[in-house]
């Protein structure tokens, strides 16, 4: 069938009322976009519902959002979506997202199937996909999916893949890089989290537990210069500070510790605007998940991207169809396969640090980001995407 022409989001009529629905399998990375994901719809004046089956990510990203504080946006549990009591007090929708192939609950999809006939037109209904550069995605982007069975029999999904490329979903846009900060002073929080130590470096690290953390903190260690890393809350951050050695009690978040070159700071869980422009002024970001890889791209710094493990080695693809597109350079590319090799990694002692005279890293990454950012952003493209399916949408 043909696609409906995506149109410009500028010539959307009228606000939308979106359904974005999460589920929390594991990290943050699902919170992340589909919360991005709501702030970006709402910033543009759209009215969000964001149906969550674990909101205590969102509470930290987003403080306040939980109790009804980020105008434009209402974050429900799960559960409520499947209370048909609770439906009928809200109003229907425009448009339904189901992130990274979450399925809808049946009793949302059996009360809406009993209440289509009293709906102007039925919802655009969008499965947002993974972050993927592979060839596969690029042909599945936009294809429509016909519901077979159950209550909704007869409707239509269709795939919303984000990417690097102009053909693509795009790129979800920093929240600090379009002027839509949430913090109040993002320099407080930078003076507070990255203090600009005479001559000193800084590194961000964001990591799963398998990278190899023992490596890179003996680097660093060792280097001419003060470097500073910055280690993001989670589970990585405990990895690292066994690797670095510190005491089982030190472990925790707003610690300092000096080792050698090395000063190690534990960070808080971090609301995401300071963590954009924590992304902005570091050095080097050692980044995990796709949202934080997106927002590293678009900061303009040097980064390396620890891709999820598959056991099947899904991944390995994933990473190079990444690095062809962006067009890495051997350092690049060089450091991405040594940081995802796993926790035992060696260091590699012909490996490039972005500050190194000579490198051109840091200049490539400031071009890659003007590249992506001159793109429109995946809020833009989503939006047009949708007004397309609306507009052709037939009357019931």
């Amino acid at each position: 069938m043909d696609l409906p022409a995506a149109l410009p989001a500028k010539t959307l009529p009228a606000p939308l009322r979106w359904d974005v629905f999460c589920q929390v399998i594991d990290n943050y990375g699902d919170a992340g976009v589909c919360w991005r994901l709501c702030a970006t719809l709402a910033a543009r004046g759209h009215a969000v519902r964001l149906w969550i089956d674990d909101s205590a990510p969102v509470e930290w990203m987003a403080p306040g959002a939980a109790q009804g504080q980020w105008p434009g946006i209402q974050v429900l549990s799960w559960e409520q979506a499947a209370n048909p009591a609770f439906l009928a007090q809200c109003p229907p929708s425009d448009v339904w997202i189901e992130a990274f192939g979450c399925e809808l609950p049946p009793a949302w999809l059996q009360w809406h199937a009993s209440q289509a006939a009293l709906q102007a037109r039925p919802p655009a209904w969008i499965n947002l996909e993974y972050l993927s550069a592979e060839p596969f995605a690029m042909r599945s982007h936009h294809l429509p999916s016909p519901v077979m069975s159950g209550p909704a029999r007869g409707w239509t999904k269709h795939f919303f893949y984000p990417g690097f490329v102009p053909q693509s979903g795009g790129l979800l846009p920093s929240r600090v890089a379009s002027g839509l900060a949430d913090w109040a002073d993002c320099d407080t929080a930078l003076r507070a989290y990255a203090p600009a130590l005479a001559g000193q470096r800084s590194v961000l690290l964001f990591s799963y537990p398998t990278a190899p953390l023992a490596a890179l903190v003996q680097a660093l260690r060792s280097q001419d210069q003060p470097v500073q890393l910055l280690v993001a809350a989670g589970a990585g951050q405990s990895a690292l500070a066994r690797a670095a050695g510190l005491r089982s009690d030190v472990g925790h978040a707003d610690c300092t510790v000096t080792q050698g070159a090395l000063q190690i700071r534990l960070l808080p869980f971090l609301p995401q605007a300071p963590f954009d422009a924590l992304l902005g002024v570091c050095d080097l970001n050692l980044v995990r998940g796709e949202d934080s890889l997106a927002q590293a791209l678009q900061a303009g710094s040097p980064s390396v991207w620890q891709i999820y493990p598959q056991a099947d080695g899904a991944h390995n693809a994933k990473l190079q169809a990444y690095l062809d597109t962006i067009g890495a350079s051997p350092p690049e590319r060089a450091w991405h396969i040594f940081w995802n090799q796993g926790a035992h990694s060696p260091w590699q002692r012909d490996l490039i640090w972005p500050w190194e005279a000579g490198s051109d890293w840091a200049l490539s990454a400031r071009t890659r980001s003007q590249t992506l950012r001159e793109h429109d952003d995946l809020g833009t493209r989503l939006l047009g995407f949708v007004q397309g399916l609306l507009g052709a949408a037939p009357a019931p």
